[in-house]
């Protein structure tokens, strides 16, 4: 139960820092989007352990964000589907295969919003959008992910139950 909870919980507590103290911090179009790279970075990592983090993830952002609900679950799985896609190019670097999972669930996700908001009739200019967000984070969140890829990599063998030997 443990292997299932903590990620939620991981997923979570980044989402509760991303919202409230992130915000203060980064006073532009854009900021760190701990969330999307801890889950992605589990997804990566790991198989149901890390679909549950993404979900649980794209739960809390659909709380702290105020477009209606279901949007940033779908980009968020979404863009983790097209990464899982992606990742089965021959990369030898588990390290070089996470960042690159992150900056392609970052792309996805945010063409996804910027979709779906055009759907929904809200006017968002594509080229401001693009360069005020989407490629700031396609080199931010990637940088971000190489200290979450080592941090959740050193969790998960402590999740993993152990079979005990009679």
């Amino acid at each position: 139960m443990r292997r299932y909870l903590v990620p939620i919980l991981v997923v979570l507590v980044a989402a509760a820092f991303e919202s409230s103290l992130l915000q203060p911090l980064f006073r532009g179009a854009w900021r760190p989007g701990l969330t999307l790279i801890l889950a992605s970075i589990w997804a990566h990592l790991t198989d149901i352990d890390g679909a549950i983090a993404v979900f649980a993830g794209g739960i809390a952002l659909e709380a702290a964000s105020g477009m209606p609900f279901g949007i940033n679950i779908f980009a968020l799985m979404l863009g983790n589907a097209v990464a899982a896609l992606v990742d089965r190019a021959p990369i030898p670097s588990a390290l070089f295969r996470a960042t690159n999972w992150v900056a392609v669930t970052t792309l996805v996700y945010h063409l996804a919003i910027i979709g779906i908001q055009t759907l929904r009739g809200v006017e968002i200019e594509l080229a401001t959008a693009t360069a005020t967000v989407v490629i700031p984070l396609l080199l931010f969140n990637p940088l971000l992910s190489i200290p979450a890829f080592f941090g959740v990599r050193a969790l998960l063998p402590r999740l993993r139950p152990v079979s005990r030997i009679r």
